[in-house]
């Protein structure tokens, strides 16, 4: 309709999103993500809020600390400010999750540009404006890391390129 049309590549793309009928789509952005994650992320939650309601129910919990027995706020306070202390210990476990996701963005950002140099360019950047460690040791990054090394991540996207 009319003397500007879209390219023959995206024709099929308009055809899909453009429909005039209100039809509901979900956004491309939310169809390219991987959404097997979300019912661990569920449990833990509700494991997560299970537990304090348990603590603040429990006759020890709230006095410990100088508060009233049965107190849900005083419960959930406690909760934010030793959460820290109880789950550093599963640090090694989602930074390792972390890190899995952070290989699959950088191979999907390699394919989108053609290839690893502008990757590998802006990782080189970043690492040198952060004066970024090159080579922790394995262990402190694999405990403390939530993001592959700059040197890890440039070797996978070579070597996935070639």
């Amino acid at each position: 309709h009319g003397a500007k049309q879209p390219q023959p590549h995206q024709r099929d793309r308009i055809a899909t999103y453009c429909d005039p009928l209100p039809i509901w789509y979900a956004p491309i952005e939310q169809q390219l993500h991987d959404t097997t994650g979300f019912p661990l992320s569920a449990v833990t939650q509700l494991a997560s809020l299970w537990a304090v309601a348990a603590l603040a129910g429990s006759a020890w919990f709230n006095p410990a600390f100088g508060f009233r027995e049965g107190d849900t706020a005083a419960a959930f306070l406690l909760a934010g400010l030793l959460g820290g202390a109880a789950t550093f210990w599963l640090s090694p476990l989602t930074n390792r999750l972390s890190r899995k996701h952070e290989y699959e963005a950088d191979a999907f950002a390699r394919d989108a540009l053609g290839g690893p140099v502008a990757m590998v360019g802006a990782l080189r950047k970043l690492a040198q404006k952060n004066l970024t460690n090159l080579t922790p040791h394995p262990w402190f990054s694999g405990f403390y890391y939530s993001h592959p090394t700059m040197l890890e991540r440039e070797a996978a996207l070579n070597a996935k390129a070639g």
